[in-house]
Parts: C-alpha cells; structure tokens; sequence
C-alpha cells in the first residue's frame, strides 16, 4: 500500500525492514546467478565444492539439499561472502 502512496499513523517513512530469505527454489539460485548466466557453471561448482558436495549435483538436489535443515543458512551465508567466485 505504500508503494501506491498510503501513509500510516506513526509512519517514519521508512521502508519497511525485511526479513531476511529462507526459502529456496530455483528462482532463488538465478537470483544468486547459479542458474542461467554466463558463469553460472563456476558459481554452481565452487558453492557445491564449499558445502562439501559433489560437483555432479543437479539443480533440482541441490534446491532439495539446501532446504533440508539449517543448509540455507549456510548457502546465505557464503553468497553473502560473495559466492566463493574470484572476480577478474
């Protein structure tokens, strides 16, 4: 509603804070660059490699392992360090 121009009682103004992400899906991963971008392949195998996986996990396990448990902390946590990729 705010972004249509509604103001609220005890509004600052500011944006709301959010939360941050835990839901995994393929999505996620192309927003990351995992999927569907030029060095995808790179991103993918060195964020497998630092979460001690195999380099031939799919798209589809790799979504699945990371939803299991605490695993999508971990995987924040290294795209938050930048993704294990060196930059050029």
């Amino acid at each position: 509603m705010r972004k249509a121009g509604a103001t609220f009682e005890g509004d600052d103004g500011e944006e709301e804070k959010r939360l941050p992400e835990t839901t995994i899906s393929s999505l996620t991963l192309y927003k990351y660059g995992m999927i569907g971008q030029p060095n995808s392949k790179e991103l993918r195998a060195s964020i497998l490699h630092r979460l001690g996986l195999p380099g031939y996990v799919s798209t589809k396990a790799l979504i699945e392992y990371l939803k299991i448990g605490n695993n999508h902390e971990a995987f924040f946590k290294l795209m938050a360090d930048g993704g294990g990729v060196t930059q050029k």
